[in-house]
């Protein structure tokens, strides 16, 4: 969902130590704003990264991994996790996995408005 890449998110992302340590030499020749660190990382710096053979998984794998619920409505559909809890409608999950629903006790009437 980030810029024109649709591809990137910090709240369930998997990280290499190459990607840290690069980012942390190399924030201040990057510039831009840091804030969320995602949009940075997957905006603003990716290019330098790219540069640097660093590579970012390509949509159709990325809509495996991961449902980003930045969006009221959004519903998990078999990805392997979702990040925004709150706006992510996860029945779906909760009921192939009945329990967790202590676990993670979703408000669903707050989505249902939105439907």
């Amino acid at each position: 969902h980030i810029y024109p890449h649709r591809v990137g998110n910090g709240g369930f992302a998997i990280r290499s130590r190459r990607l840290l340590k690069f980012v942390s030499e190399n924030y201040r020749e990057i510039g831009g704003t840091f804030d969320p660190e995602d949009f940075w990382v997957c905006g603003t710096a990716r290019p330098f990264l790219e540069k640097e053979d660093m590579k970012f998984a390509p949509l159709e794998l990325a809509s495996q991994w991961s449902k980003e619920g930045g969006l009221r409505g959004v519903m998990w559909n078999g990805e392997f996790g979702w990040h925004g809890l709150n706006y992510t409608d996860i029945s779906r999950w909760l009921e192939k996995n009945p329990e967790y629903k202590a676990v993670f006790p979703q408000k669903l009437d707050v989505l249902d408005e939105v439907r």
